[in-house]
């Protein structure tokens, strides 16, 4: 900034002066989960959707979201949105990751499915995904992370009855005399 006058200003250096400001981008990434209320019926697969959104104001630079699955899923299914990578399900201590990658997040939301496979779900254990998602951009808030746990209807109650088999007798030829 600087000032003048019509006047004879007898210190004329401290008319101007100068000042940088810096200003840093500032970003909100989250995650939410839903799935289908109630029990996954019997022999059929999980289904989570993930939502993952950036509040803004600024663009999300090298955000990482991470799938965490409770139960080893080698071939569980993620259709992940346009503009994300995502690895290759990584098991490890009867855990499931999945790392995805996007370089760059504008505001938006971006949606996400995971499948866990119907022959996971057999023994009638439940199996919760949680998410995780983080920015290299300033974040506001960083809790706002989201876990849901489905739980498998249990499978048919069948039996099996046999009956006692019946004494055996043996059968032997007598001889009079």
């Amino acid at each position: 900034a600087a000032i003048a006058s019509g006047a004879s200003d007898p210190v004329p250096a401290n008319n101007s002066d100068s000042a940088n400001i810096s200003l840093s981008a500032l970003a909100s990434v989250s995650a939410d989960i839903t799935t289908a209320p109630g029990q996954i019926p019997y022999g059929t697969a999980a289904v989570f959707n993930a939502s993952i959104g950036n509040a803004g104001p600024s663009v999300a630079a090298n955000v990482t979201l991470v799938l965490l699955l409770d139960r080893g899923v080698p071939d569980v299914g993620v259709i992940s949105a346009s503009g994300w990578t995502c690895g290759a399900p990584v098991v490890e201590s009867e855990v499931t990751r999945v790392t995805c990658l996007r370089a760059s997040m504008p505001v938006t939301s971006d949606s996400f499915v995971v499948t866990v496979p119907a022959s996971y779900l057999a023994t009638g254990r439940s199996v919760a995904l949680t998410t995780s998602i983080s920015t290299e951009t300033n974040d506001d808030a960083t809790d706002n992370n989201d876990t849901v746990s489905l739980q498998p209807e249990p499978a048919n109650d069948l039996s099996v009855a046999v009956p006692a088999p019946k004494p055996l007798v043996r059968e032997a030829a007598a001889t009079v005399r």
